[in-house]
């Protein structure tokens, strides 16, 4: 991961899980297309982020998301009554700043590469 030209310097490249907070909202998964490479796991999903080629990316989590939205799936899932999937409530507001700078640096240097 630390090699990958969105996510360099964001995390060291010997860490096998990303420490950085991120929403993700989902229990599926998928298996990596082939020749991909994995960027990010986490102990909720194995494939949260991977490479094809040098400029196709899948993420599986949701570095767009901003506070209110995620308040609102709160508040959709909270609705749901008993098939809710949420264990806990969620403080849409924790990680907002550090999930802001993310967003910002990946998708920024991601335009970069296919804006040349």
């Amino acid at each position: 991961m630390g090699g990958d030209p969105l996510f360099s310097g964001i995390a060291p490249s010997n860490v096998r899980r990303w420490a950085q907070p991120v929403f993700h909202w989902h229990s599926e998964t998928f298996d990596l297309p082939a020749g991909a490479v994995r960027l990010v796991s986490s102990e909720s999903c194995s494939n949260q982020a991977f490479r094809y080629n040098t400029s196709v990316y899948g993420f599986q989590f949701h570095m767009e998301a901003t506070p209110e939205m995620i308040a609102d799936w709160c508040r959709q899932d909270n609705a749901r009554g008993s098939d809710r999937e949420l264990r806990a409530p969620i403080d849409p507001y924790q990680h907002a700043g550090e999930q802001e700078r993310l967003a910002k640096t990946v998708f920024t240097r991601w335009a970069s590469q296919i804006f040349l």
